[in-house]
């Protein structure tokens, strides 16, 4: 998958979902590297967004992929960072690898 996405990506980001079970990030970077691309580096979804927003200009987007449950962090961080866009309600109720609320 990383051959077909990455040639057409202008700047790759990665890092893991909340999930207990996920890859690390510094393993995916390396993935990346031995297709012949770079990859930045993030500690977790909310902070990949952040990098992301930061390179965004106009005419560009973000695409999101890796498992459901890297999508829906990143859903989440989206939600957060956009003044708290309503979620269906059901969303990560009793997921035991959310993150903790502040």
């Amino acid at each position: 998958m990383l051959e077909a996405l990455l040639p057409n990506s202008e700047h790759t980001i990665v890092t893991r979902s909340y999930h207990p079970r996920a890859a690390a990030p510094y393993d995916l970077a390396d993935l990346c590297a031995e297709v012949g691309h770079g990859a930045e580096i993030a500690v977790d979804p909310t902070k990949a967004l952040e990098q992301a927003y930061a390179r965004l200009e106009p005419g560009m987007g973000i695409i999101a992929t890796g498992s459901i449950f890297l999508v829906a962090d990143i859903r989440e961080a989206w939600s957060h960072q956009n003044g708290d866009i309503a979620l269906p309600k059901g969303d990560w109720v009793d997921e035991p690898w959310k993150p903790p609320t502040a």
